[in-house]
């Protein structure tokens, strides 16, 4: 009797267990695609609505204008992604391919261990569009948990090839309109590419290993902000007040030398959601304006001859007192780079004080 009875119990518990597998199984799904009532009015109220990309014609390379939707498309991923053309390249950029395809190590690095893939997993933002696949990170954060051994095997195994999947690299291309660009040209429009997760998993996980190496090795530049963690645009932004800062203080002209021509027109229009970093980027923008710093801005291209002219352009911006003199076309042709740039990030923007040519070189 009493068999009978734990028999019943028994089966009764299993089914209950298999009904809240069942129903813990469907609020997950539920989660995945659910969307929440207040979401839409919420992103309408605070403008995080976005207009629908509406493609039209764009200027070629050639002049001409492009007349179907595929050409367009082409044209702008041609823009925004450059083919890799060898014909090209400098010495010193072929020899670095020459380096990278010849390269041969026989060293294997340690296997990555279930705790290294568990943070790197934990390191990516739920709620994030997934890549062709369709598989979330939510999905994937489930499987870790309750086999681990699938991904540790796998990426594993990627590291002991040395390959990247094919499958991983492919990617569904989303552009959007930048405001205020003009829409006839192709660098008008900003890609977003939606990765695998997975392949975003693995290449975190390279990037933590190569990241501690160069910690380890002291070969970070202590000045570089950009794909740092802890260090951003606010970073660079600040360590750019404190060097005018200091330069004022000690009575010294200052010259801002960038090689790049959209890192005034960044500076004038960032964004801050702190007001601390706001007031910042309005301090150094006024106080360049009431101190009559020069703000002169020099195209570059690093390891290509012309470092002599490119330096004497520079002498002449910081000491002459009407920089409109100076021949605008000799500036757009201008190549250089700058071993004495004060500080550099991001862009490559740099700070300099004025100093006499021979000092420049010796440091």
């Amino acid at each position: 009797m009493l068999r009978i009875v734990y028999k019943k119990q028994e089966a009764h518990y299993k089914w209950l267990i298999k009904q809240k597998c069942r129903a813990s199984f469907e609020l997950f799904c539920q989660q995945l695609v659910a969307n929440k009532a207040f979401d839409l009015p919420y992103k309408i109220t605070t403008g995080k609505i976005r207009k629908q990309t509406v493609l039209q014609s764009v200027k070629t390379s050639n002049g001409q204008f492009t007349n179907t939707v595929e050409e367009t498309i082409q044209t702008i991923v041609q823009a925004l992604f450059p083919t890799d053309d060898s014909t090209q390249e400098t010495h010193v950029q072929r020899k670095k391919r020459e380096t990278v395809n010849t390269y041969s190590n026989t060293i294997l690095d340690k296997r990555f261990t279930k705790q290294e893939i568990t943070y790197s997993i934990s390191t990516m933002k739920k709620k994030k569009a997934p890549g062709i696949d369709g598989i979330s990170i939510e999905i994937i954060k489930e499987l870790h948990d309750m086999n681990p051994d699938i991904l540790h095997y796998t990426y594993n195994k990627c590291l002991e090839l040395g390959i990247f999947p094919e499958t991983w690299k492919k990617r569904k291309l989303i552009i959007f309109s930048k405001p205020g660009k003009v829409p006839s040209l192709p660098n008008a429009y900003r890609p977003i590419c939606l990765l695998s997760v997975l392949g975003k998993i693995l290449d975190k996980l390279l990037v933590f290993r190569i990241t501690h190496l160069l910690h380890k090795s002291n070969k970070l530049h202590k000045q570089q902000h950009g794909f740092r963690n802890g260090r951003s645009c606010e970073t660079a932004n600040f360590r750019l007040w404190q060097a005018i800062n200091i330069a004022l203080q000690e009575r010294v002209p200052v010259t801002l030398l960038s090689l790049d021509v959209q890192v005034l027109e960044a500076l004038n229009t960032f964004k801050a959601s702190k007001q601390d970093i706001l007031a910042i980027k309005n301090d150094i923008l006024e106080t360049s304006k009431e101190k009559s710093i020069t703000l002169h801005w020099i195209p570059a291209h690093t390891g290509i001859q012309g470092n002599e002219t490119a330096d004497s352009y520079a002498e002449k911006a910081t000491t002459r007192p009407n920089i409109e003199k100076i021949p605008k076309k000799s500036f757009k042709q201008l190549k250089m780079r700058f071993p004495m740039c004060k500080c550099r990030f991001g862009k490559s923007v740099g700070l300099r004080p004025q100093r006499k040519t021979a000092d420049i070189q010796k440091n």
